[in-house]
């Protein structure tokens, strides 16, 4: 690539720097690098530009003209070095077809052979009268109105009739995007589509022809036509013969990328070269007629995996050149305006561009509407509006940018007309691109061409209520996970449900009755269990199997004893986001010192953790490689939002590398030992941390006002990205081979967990705000797998999938792209006792004089510390802040619900029957009941204590005879009440394992973790089942909570319920409180034993309505106000590792007592708060 060596319009003495040419000639200008300067600087403005224009909907080419014409002013005024030489080889390119050569095929074959096969040929004979007799008018109505009215010098008819050829060209891409969103009919879009497809190479073709003419100085009319027969129907017998043969090809090739990709390479670049160059044809009519053909023949030859890469390196050339393009076009108009003002353009010429916009919008209505007859052949869709959204929709883009560029560059012409030509062209796209691409909704709006078919709306409304109701699932089933306690629910339910969908309520119920009524229901449903979930032979299973311990001497990661951090009090947590900034100031330095103690402290008691692995025989060594295999794939997919995750996610891999090579050599490794250690001595290269570091720093300090970033965020993150990969690993079942490579990862789970818990109680701020943010990156994720799980199962159709695939896309671009992704501290945090416990679910239905009179009145606040034992007496508690751990259970509900499901009489919640030492914990939001509230029966009662991990605790405490009041006049208060009982169960069921889901079971929810948090999940919609009076029985499906009254239950036998073979029936017995067996079994009910009462059986379980309802529950459940949508938590799994304990037994030391006495507690760790508070 070389240079012209006249400056533009023959002026060497413009003042534009990049106007004149290089003062070099060939060899003497050196290297090629300068050339590539300007181009990569194109597509970094496009890598700019392209999201911003998709957050702000302006069509992205007019800014990157907008962006070149800046350039270029920049290139005319200013001396940049290495930047303006490259300015200057691009202005002066030589020779001018390189241009033409490189940019045209992709542009033209990516449209071509993603065109729609069957439209097209549907359409054929309109696409072909629109894109040559049509363009054949415009093309000698253009060259009349430039000879006979403009009248510019040193026009001939050749030139006219050269530039009428390239203005001919149109790319409404913009216009089709918009027709594609709001659901157009789709012949309309496809005779656009079509009719720029063929006419670009139409154009192009008549652009040659007259180009050779106006060179040669005088051709015949017999000669153009000859030569235009060649150009095009030579083109169409060229791209025909390479279709064919890329065909073939294609047919004995199968999942082959490299090959196949390359295929449709060389069919468009070599195919465009040959015809152009060596054939003398048209390159575009070639290359348009390849695309076509492959598009209907080839892309079924493609194999099934390669296709949509295919599709999406193809959208990538694409776009490369465009960018490349309009860019350029920008800079040149720059340089030609500012080089040819005065001689040859003159101030009326500049005039002359509105002129042309008018004349050839003008010209293209009364073409196509003069077309209108025979477009409406065999098209009753088509009529008068139709024909003037195609009239709008000749927007001019790359294909006439490019032929004025070739001309611009053409020597021979005089600089009069290649100035006009250029400045004209490119003048004329940039207004069709900001006028009629920008206003084609408004056309299409006055038009109510926008109204969609009402048929395919109703239909789209259900594919978008199928995804509200899966995205919902999504989120019931995360809610219960046992680190998302601290998550604000509203902030996520906001952020992955498109605002449009929950508008509308009565559409979307209407769409969700149509889409359950028709058999549409979503796949998932995590909220039930399966008929086998809780079976006695699935927990026997459970029971069955070899529990591992940690053994007295650990074979694995051997840790030396740490003490929890404890006693941080809540007031001195970090600062929520949004203080003033005063206020910030003023506590920075304590927040510092604070800081600073946390994170002694914690490497402290963290560095004395080791690793001493014992290789073991060859299966370990191999059982060992896969489970740090599974750790990387793990590490692997989780998706880097910014430099902060890029670095903590380049630190595990590489770890896990090097633990990988450790085990290959039979070498000791101390993996994740960088968990506690100072973030600045993370095992990544220096500068790599150090510029991270900086970007870091300076985004901390530029958003300190508006977020408060704890320095606990990195640590965070990354013990959470540990946790994540250990347990994902620890689901693998060839674990089960290696029973020391399973305890190696079972204590490095406690050891990691223990880590997090820890970090919990130190930054509870910084913990809600990254766990929110990770919750919602996690769900955004599961959103698009159950989306195409929906395709799958054919209860959506393509259409639809596209529509609501890019509408979640464009949901998660906008929280991607957001400066800062710190969520906002819940502001409700801050509120007085009072306000908080009015605004529970529990009580907020209440009259405020109920409440004042019958709760507040009756009742009192309680601050608690550390580990201090909880005064629950004969009450019930709320969990306001904090979280009350419970140590043990003796009582007769713990025994008759365990043996119901498999489970020992004696169940201490605090560490269950797992491997790894954890407590259950009942955190904000949270109910605590007597054992005995329902059931009218005498029952131990259970030790409560303030969780030491979580650090303080605020409780109201209530007589159980005032809540038993309230409870039988609000039925509301009532049902939620008895959740919170069925809670409690489910958490004595899913402590029966370890953390993670130790599957057994060949079914669904077979695991007694699995069957504890289906439980869970299904509380927010049980509801009441009474039996009294004559009514004596009721069907009902389990699992199903008894929590008043005595029946007797009937169930058929079903895989994992084979009790009694002969009669193929069971009939059990039971007294509340206990848990009726799952699936279908009828309920009836028996005599009281007790005296006190009458004889009524009160049930709890999940509601049995229709889909469509269950559906409008759960839309209803996450579109509350802001706290209730945040409570949505409050039945969640939550635990905390042991950490302690792990050492302790890790060392084969004594571990704690968790029965101990509540006379060794401290009396003054609590704290009566009044209740006007």
């Amino acid at each position: 690539m070389g240079d012209h060596t006249e400056a533009l319009c023959g002026n060497e003495g413009s003042t534009c720097i990049i106007g004149t040419p290089r003062d070099c000639i060939g060899e003497e200008c050196g290297d090629f690098v300068p050339a590539l300067v300007f181009p990569f600087l194109a597509l970094g403005i496009g890598l700019i530009v392209h999201p911003i224009s998709m957050k702000f909907r302006v069509p992205y080419t007019s800014m990157l003209m907008v962006i070149g014409t800046i350039l270029g002013v920049l290139g005319c005024s200013v001396e940049m070095a290495l930047l303006t030489e490259s300015l200057k080889i691009w202005a002066h390119i030589s020779p001018p077809t390189l241009f033409f050569y490189i940019f045209l095929a992709p542009l033209v074959f990516e449209t071509a052979f993603n065109t729609d096969a069957y439209l097209f040929s549907k359409l054929f004979f309109h696409i072909v009268y629109l894109a040559f007799i049509v363009v054949v008018a415009q093309v000698f109505l253009v060259a009349v109105w430039q000879l006979y009215v403009i009248q510019s010098p040193e026009w001939t008819l050749f030139t006219a009739l050269v530039f009428g050829s390239m203005l001919s060209a149109t790319d409404p891409i913009s216009v089709t995007a918009t027709l594609k969103q709001l659901g157009v009919n789709e012949n309309l879009n496809t005779l656009i589509e079509g009719e720029s497809l063929l006419n670009d190479g139409s154009a192009v073709v008549f652009y040659e022809a007259f180009l050779d003419a106006a060179l040669e100085g005088s051709s015949s009319a017999g000669s153009v036509i000859v030569r235009l027969l060649r150009l095009s129907l030579g083109g169409v017998a060229m791209g025909m013969a390479f279709a064919l043969v890329a065909i073939c090809f294609l047919a004995v090739v199968y999942e082959m990328f490299e090959v196949e990709v390359s295929m449709t390479i060389v069919v468009a670049f070599l195919g465009f070269w040959t015809a152009q160059s060596p054939a003398l044809l048209s390159g575009v009519i070639c290359n348009v007629t390849a695309g076509v053909m492959l598009s209907a023949f080839g892309k079924r030859l493609v194999s099934p995996l390669v296709r949509d890469p295919l599709q999406k390196i193809w959208e990538l050339l694409s776009w490369l050149a465009n960018t490349i393009v309009f860019v350029y076009a920008g800079l040149l108009v720059v340089a030609y305006i500012w080089s040819c003002a005065g001689d040859p353009l003159q101030w009326f010429d500049y005039v002359h561009i509105l002129t042309w916009y008018a004349y050839l919008n003008l010209l293209r209505f009364v073409l196509v509407f003069l077309s209108h007859p025979i477009i409406r052949l065999g098209n009753k869709w088509y009529g008068f509006k139709q024909a003037a959204v195609v009239s709008y929709s000749g927007l001019r883009g790359a294909v006439t940018l490019i032929l004025a560029l070739e001309v611009g560059g053409t020597a021979e012409l005089p600089s009069s007309v290649r100035s006009r030509v250029v400045v004209w062209s490119a003048s004329i796209v940039a207004l069709t691109l900001f006028v009629n691409g920008s206003t084609i909704s408004t056309l299409l709006h006055l038009l109510r061409l926008d109204l969609p078919d009402p048929v395919k709306e109703d239909f789209l409304w259900r594919a978008r209520a199928a995804m509200l109701e899966s995205t919902y699932e999504i989120l019931d089933r995360e809610a219960i996970e046992e680190y998302t306690k601290y998550c604000s629910w509203s902030t996520v339910a906001r952020m992955v449900v498109p605002e449009g969908w929950v508008q509308d309520v009565g559409k979307l119920r209407r769409a969700l009755l149509a889409t359950h009524s028709k058999g549409r229901s979503s796949r998932m449903s995590f909220y039930r269990p399966s008929a086998s979930a809780m079976s006695r032979r699935s927990i026997e299973d459970v029971h069955g199997a070899p529990l591992v311990g940690v053994p007295e001497a650990v074979i694995g990661y051997v840790a030396q004893e740490i003490t929890p951090n404890r006693g941080i009090p809540r007031g001195e947590a970090a600062r929520a986001p949004g203080d003033k900034a005063d206020d910030i100031e003023t506590s920075q330095i304590a927040a510092e010192e604070k800081e600073n103690k946390l994170a002694g402290e914690l490497e402290e008691e963290f560095a004395k953790i080791r690793v001493n692995q014992q290789l073991g025989g060859a299966l370990d060594v191999e059982i060992r490689r896969r489970f740090l295999m599974s750790l990387l794939e793990a590490s692997r997919e989780r998706n880097a939002t910014s430099t902060f995750d890029f670095l903590l996610l380049t630190v595990l891999t590489e770890d896990i590398k090097y633990a990988l090579d450790a085990n290959d050599m039979g070498e000791v490794y101390n993996l994740f030992e960088f968990v506690a250690d100072n973030p600045r001595k993370l095992p990544v290269p220096h500068w790599m941390d150090s510029v991270v570091a900086f970007f870091q720093r300076f985004l901390d300090r530029m958003l300190l006002r508006l977020f408060s970033k704890s320095r606990y965020d990195r640590r965070i993150v990354l013990a959470t990205m540990v946790v994540e990969a250990v347990k994902h690993a620890l689901d693998e079942q060839f674990l089960e081979n290696s029973e020391l490579v399973h305890k190696e990862a079972s204590t490095l789970y406690a050891l990691t967990s223990g880590y997090l818990t820890n970090l919990e109680s130190a930054e509870p701020e910084a913990f809600t705000r990254i766990q929110t943010k990770t919750i919602i990156q996690k769900i955004f994720t599961l959103q698009l797998e159950s989306l195409r799980q929906l395709r799958t199962d054919g209860k959506i159709d393509m259409e639809e999938y596209e529509v609501i695939k890019e509408e979640l896309i464009q949901l998660q671009r906008q929280w991607y792209m957001r400066i800062s992704k710190s969520i906002p501290s819940v502001k409700w945090a801050k509120e007085q006792d009072v306000e908080l416990l009015r605004m529970l679910p529990s009580f907020y239905h209440l009259e405020s004089e109920v409440f004042e009179t019958s709760v507040l009145e009756k009742g009192r606040f309680v601050g608690l510390k550390n580990g201090a034992i909880v005064p629950s007496e004969d009450a019930v508690l709320f969990v306001l802040r904090g979280g009350v751990e419970i140590r043990r259970s003796r009582s007769s509900i713990i025994g008759e619900m365990g043996a119901t499901v498999g489970l020992d009489t004696l169940v201490d919640l605090r560490e269950g029957v797992s491997s790894v030492p954890v407590h259950v914990c009942i955190s904000r939001y949270g109910v605590i009941l007597p054992l005995d509230f329902f059931a009218h029966s005498q029952c131990e009662t259970s030790q409560h204590y303030c969780c030491q991990i979580i650090g303080e605790a605020t409780v109201f405490i209530l007589p159980r005879d005032v809540m038993r009041e309230l409870a039988e006049q609000y039925l509301p208060l009532k049902e939620e009440l008895a959740r919170h009982m069925v809670r409690l169960v489910s958490y004595a069921i899913a402590s029966a394992t370890g953390p993670w889901n130790d599957s057994v079971g060949d079914g669904e929810n077979e695991t007694p973790l699995e069957a504890g948090k289906a439980l869970l999940q299904s509380l927010p919609y049980s509801t009441f089942v009474t039996l009294e009076g004559d009514q004596a029985s009721t069907l009902l499906r389990g699992p199903a909570f008894l929590i008043r009254g005595r029946v007797s239950v009937l169930r058929k036998s079903v895989p994992g319920y084979l009790l009694d073979k002969q009669k193929h029936q069971h009939v059990e017995e039971y007294d509340a409180p206990a848990i009726l067996p799952n699936g279908w079994v009828t309920v009836e009910k028996l005599a009281s034993q007790s005296a006190e009462g009458p004889d009524r059986v009160e049930i709890v379980v999940e509601a049995s309505i229709s889909r469509d309802e269950i559906a409008a529950n759960r839309i209803k459940r996450w579109n509350e106000s802001p706290f209730l949508v945040d409570a949505n938590g409050r039945f969640g799994f939550h635990r905390h590792v042991e950490t302690l304990e792990v050492m302790g037994q890790s060392e084969g030391g004594p571990s704690l007592d968790h029965g101990s006495d509540a006379g060794d507690l401290p009396s003054a760790s609590v704290e009566e708060r009044p209740s006007d508070q």
